[in-house]
């Protein structure tokens, strides 16, 4: 990913890694790493699939965001 602010975000969640936005050298080297990680661990082990899904799956964060909202209702009608 380029190393815009929300791929940085990203990477720091353990998802992919930025390369240098224009430096098709840096790219190459980032390449490279997944390569290498991937060979040795598998990139995507399940505990991070599911960090992934936590913060960035429509359904989930939708869920999530109803439930704090029926929350709330059923404060005010207490």
């Amino acid at each position: 990913m380029t190393d815009d602010m929300a791929s940085k975000e990203k990477e720091q969640d353990g998802i992919g890694i930025c390369y240098k936005t224009g430096d098709i050298k840096d790219l190459a080297k980032k390449i490279k790493i997944c390569l290498n990680l991937k060979r040795k661990n598998k990139l995507f082990e399940k505990k991070r699939l599911n960090r992934i899904k936590l913060k960035y799956d429509y359904k989930v964060i939708s869920d999530n965001f109803l439930s704090i909202c029926k929350n709330e209702i059923n404060k005010d009608l207490r």
